[in-house]
């Protein structure tokens, strides 16, 4: 058992798709001669020769073993049973298979199929599909339910569920329905994600709006690694991530300030006649590895447009509490009288740029030191004296519930301390807009010496999850 064991592992080192399986997952290989890779749920014993989270390889390809020259040892080559082909390069990713991803989609649904190679290309230039006005759930598959829409776990949607193209199993994507009374609001959240385009944003892939406004859904990318909270409960971040993941977030806001990448562009300017758009809901929770929940995102304009977010222009409360910044808490000589007040940010103050940049320094800080003793939020003070008269809810609103000194520890370089402590400066005007911060975040990665560009992962295969969702008619039994 040990000998077969060691085997496996060596023949896991050499192809990536056999390391990093889904809890409760694991990989064997076929008695008979052709020696196939079979994916096997040891809870169930369900087993598959698709990848769990992958999904299959294109016809005619197979994952199998082939035997070294000392009759002992294997190596891990994907078999074309057609040509007699064998490579160690994934075919899901040969330009052959990629070309013919759109054709084998559902009409109407080429573009959100179609793959390509990123090698300096331009987001901003990649053609999206457009809204359809009809109904295009009929087209996908629900192979997992996160939100069942039933107010449990949020009331501003229909559900969110994980689907799967049909006619093209291995294109998985999240939807998220909205109710009739939320259409009109959906149409702003879904025209605003169909214009970003920014490798740390969400990103679009279709998307429909019933002419009637009683029902549309949104289809975005799937991201299968969790997110940045799950991190914060399973392990001390090492510094390549953090730096990985200041920069990637500090530009996605800068893009969305700017309408354009500014990392490692020192030309770039704000495009003309950008809308400026505020996320008001950054958090760990909501930072996906690879992207972020635009839920409560909307375009930065003056109170006097029409189309101002009417919860901006009043300065009603968004988002989440622990993750608000100074700014928008009360100070002890402020607290409001009556309780309708506690509704509304402070007397002239809203989301800003300058609150998202507070919320995103503030989660790479509890990245940094968070432990399970204080539920992944270590700015807060739990231990401070709760102001007579306040609930437990209200004093979460107060400034006297942050901690003041962020202490981040010493075993990280004095350039990503300073850089969390630049974001989270407590006065405001202290606090850089997002697109100065990125420049910043650029210049002190390079004095601490740390590659952004890094070659090897900067996180252990298991510290991040991995999702896994079959349809039953992959399922091998027996």
């Amino acid at each position: 058992m040990a000998n077969r064991q060691s085997i496996l592992a060596c023949v896991a080192s050499l192809c990536p798709e056999l390391r990093g399986l889904p809890k409760d997952w694991r990989f064997d290989i076929t008695a008979d001669a052709q020696k196939r890779i079979v994916f096997e749920k040891t809870s169930t014993s369900e087993r598959t020769f698709n990848h769990p989270t992958l999904g299959g390889l294109p016809q005619p390809w197979i994952l199998r073993i082939v035997q070294n020259n000392d009759n002992k040892t294997g190596t891990p080559m994907y078999y074309n049973r057609k040509t007699g082909e064998s490579t160690t390069k994934d075919p899901r990713y040969m330009a052959e298979t990629l070309a013919l991803q759109p054709r084998s989609a559902p009409s109407g649904l080429e573009l959100a199929a179609h793959t390509f190679a990123n090698a300096g290309f331009d987001l901003n230039k990649m053609q999206r599909a457009e809204i359809s006005t009809e109904d295009l759930r009929h087209k996908f598959e629900v192979i997992h339910t996160i939100d069942a829409g039933d107010g449990k776990l949020g009331a501003m949607n229909g559900g969110v569920f994980v689907v799967r193209m049909k006619g093209l199993h291995s294109r998985i994507y999240i939807e998220k329905r909205f109710t009739s009374g939320m259409v009109p609001h959906a149409q702003q959240e879904i025209k605003m994600i169909r214009r970003l385009c920014h490798s740390s944003l969400t990103f679009y892939t279709a998307a429909f709006i019933k002419p009637d406004l009683k029902d549309a859904s949104l289809y975005v990318e799937f991201c299968d690694r969790g997110s940045l909270s799950d991190l914060i409960q399973e392990l001390c971040v090492p510094e390549a991530f953090l730096w990985h993941a200041f920069i990637g977030l500090c530009d996605g806001l800068a893009y969305l300030q700017g309408g354009d990448s500014f990392y490692r562009k020192p030309y770039a300017r704000i495009r003309t006649g950008w809308e400026p758009i505020l996320h008001r809901d950054i958090k760990p929770d909501n930072v996906l590895l690879r992207s972020s929940d635009f839920g409560l995102a909307c375009e930065d304009r003056e109170d006097c447009h029409p189309d101002v977010d009417r919860c901006q222009r009043i300065g009603a409360k968004l988002g989440t509490k622990p993750y608000w910044a100074p700014e928008l808490l009360y100070d002890q000589h402020q607290y409001p009288i009556r309780d309708e007040d506690w509704e509304y940010f402070p007397l002239g103050h809203k989301h800003t740029m300058y609150s998202d940049l507070w919320a995103l320094g503030c989660s790479i800080y509890n990245l940094c030191t968070a432990t399970p003793f204080d539920n992944g939020i270590s700015h807060i003070n739990f231990k401070g004296n709760q102001p007579r008269g306040l609930s437990r809810d209200q004093y979460m609103q107060t400034q006297v519930c942050r901690v003041l000194d962020l202490r981040i520890p010493d075993h990280y370089s004095p350039q990503l301390r300073s850089a969390i402590r630049m974001a989270t400066a407590w006065d405001v005007s202290n606090r850089p807009n997002p697109v100065r911060m990125i420049h910043k975040v650029e210049q002190l990665l390079e004095e601490s010496k740390f590659s952004h560009h890094s070659k090897h992962e900067p996180l252990p295969q298991w510290a991040t999850k991995v999702h896994e969702y079959l349809s039953t008619a992959e399922k091998l039994h027996g």
